[in-house]
């Protein structure tokens, strides 16, 4: 696992290109506030929280989701914890898709 605030795998090949439209990057949130879900005590609750609203916003949270299930990624990554993407790993299925993200010229993404 690599540094926190860091993503861990994407020199595995893995794409990366949703970032771009993420909101947590466009909006100019606080990194750490995503990776705050092992901090005990109300503050790190408040911030994994305040996360996770932001994904739940996000057009690409589908595509973000899979990445981290992909990258084994800790953090929230899609509005989830690690915890709770290992759950739906290692259940064999995976939360309903996101509807297809459209970029920023409008087209549908695939």
């Amino acid at each position: 696992m690599g540094a926190p605030y860091q993503i861990t795998r994407s020199a595995h090949g893995l794409d990366t290109s949703f970032m771009d439209d993420a909101l947590c990057r466009t909006e100019g949130h606080r990194s750490d506030k995503f990776f705050m879900e092992y901090e005990r005590g109300a503050d790190g609750r408040v911030m994994a929280m305040e996360a996770r609203s932001v994904c739940m916003r996000c057009s690409v949270r589908g595509d973000c989701f899979l990445y981290a299930v992909a990258a084994d990624e800790h953090g929230i990554w899609g509005g989830t914890t690690r915890e709770q993407r290992m759950f739906f790993s290692s259940h064999g299925h995976l939360p309903p898709p996101d509807p297809p993200r459209r970029t920023r010229r409008g087209m549908i993404a695939s």
